[in-house]
């Protein structure tokens, strides 16, 4: 997350405002995008050819004609319950790069975007991607593949509970998930229990999308915090803990509207939960469009050059994380400002002079002539796990 953030960054994403396009999928869809990845591709590629459109209407209000947008795409298959939820998390920038004079280079053109914007591409999008369903036989939202091996029956099974928030084996099963409840402040009588539509969101045909998250051209910090959240995982190791009873509870980040503040799971729920958000085979969770496509055109004249230093563009104490992998000290530095390679005493910095990672004579005199042991510690043979136990209990 945080090594693939940094190099977006300073390798990838032009210097440019982007926003944060969110699309949520209906129900009986989000099943469907789950068990085939052909219908996250089909609603993807609808959803940014319909963000296309809309910009290149504004942009022709202003007596520019045609334009190509950037866009890189996080496929985000979870909830912030643990449960299946296939959304996308679409980062825009905020305009279109258009031809430069003779076919030099392109010129970026800034795009604002309003509500109006929002609503006319969510409903783009929903006619799109019905038309493209109904072209497939897609539109009964029950039917799965009837051929299906029982490996994948038990897969849809489990994904069917995951998005019902319920157990899908043992005893429990089809049971809802236990939750634990705070009580709710009371609410006047005449005060009626309406959901405010927030600024740059819109909802049609059960798809909803916002678009209010917005980053500015020089913030490149907070963009990098931005894409560190579109490439988060789903499992928040903070918000979970070990009951007594051997229970776990997983906090959720926002308390629900019926009062739901956490999850109570069994040990077997958790799994079950972890399962399901396990995407299929050949399922790509990145994507990238427009100039930012690998094989476009314009990407290495928009991408930001590299500095003659080697150092990054935002953050000039730092390296730029143009390479393959970010060595982890720098990676720690960047996502958490700690810096490792600094001596607490002198001010000073140390210097890596050879990873040692596999064993070899070169690690035993290195271990050697720091006095550490370099004979490896016993380990115990394995063993089983207690199936009998687990299952009687």
């Amino acid at each position: 997350m945080a090594d693939r953030a940094a190099r977006w960054v300073d390798s990838l994403l032009p210097a440019v405002a982007w926003r944060q396009w969110v699309l949520t999928l209906p129900w009986q869809l989000r099943l469907r995008a789950a068990w085939r990845p052909t219908v996250v591709t089909a609603v993807l590629d609808r959803f940014v050819a319909s963000v296309r459109v809309e910009l290149r209407r504004e942009l022709r209000r202003r007596g520019v004609r045609g334009g190509e947008l950037a866009a890189v795409t996080a496929v985000q298959r979870f909830g912030s319950a643990l449960n299946l939820n296939v959304h996308l998390h679409v980062l825009v920038a905020d305009g279109l790069w258009v031809e430069g004079p003779h076919g030099v280079h392109p010129r970026f053109v800034p795009v604002r975007v309003t509500d109006a914007t929002v609503e006319r591409v969510v409903a783009r999008t929903w006619r799109s991607v019905e038309r493209w369903l109904l072209r497939e036989g897609l539109v009964e939202p029950d039917r799965f593949d009837e051929d299906a091996d029982p490996e994948d029956a038990t897969q849809l099974k489990l994904w069917h509970a995951s998005a019902n928030l319920s157990a899908a084996t043992g005893e429990r099963a089809g049971k809802p998930i236990r939750r634990e409840r705070a009580p709710r402040p009371a609410r006047p009588r005449h005060e009626p229990a309406t959901r405010r539509r927030r600024p740059l969101q819109a909802r049609f045909g059960g798809f909803d999308l916002h678009a209010a998250r917005r980053v500015g051209r020089d913030d490149r910090t907070a963009l990098e915090r931005l894409c560190r959240y579109l490439l988060r995982p789903p499992l928040a190791v903070r918000r979970l803990t070990r009951l007594d009873d051997g229970r776990y509870r997983y906090a959720l980040k926002a308390p629900w509207s019926d009062g739901t503040t956490a999850l109570l799971l069994e040990p077997f729920e958790l799994i079950e939960r972890l399962v399901a958000l396990v995407p299929p085979p050949k399922a790509n969770l990145v994507r990238y469009h427009g100039v930012l496509a690998p094989n476009h055109r314009w990407r290495r004249a928009v991408s930001p050059p590299r500095r003659a230093d080697g150092r990054s563009w935002h953050r000039p104490e730092l390296p730029a994380a143009d390479k393959p992998r970010v060595p982890w000290a720098e990676l720690l530095r960047r996502t958490f400002l700690i810096d490792v390679l600094k001596c607490e005493r002198c001010g000073a910095r140390r210097q890596v002079l050879w990873p040692a990672v596999p064993p070899g004579p070169i690690a035993r005199e290195l271990l050697a002539h720091l006095g550490l042991d370099a004979a490896p510690p016993e380990l115990a043979p394995a063993r089983g796990p207690p199936w009998e136990e687990s299952w009687a209990s």
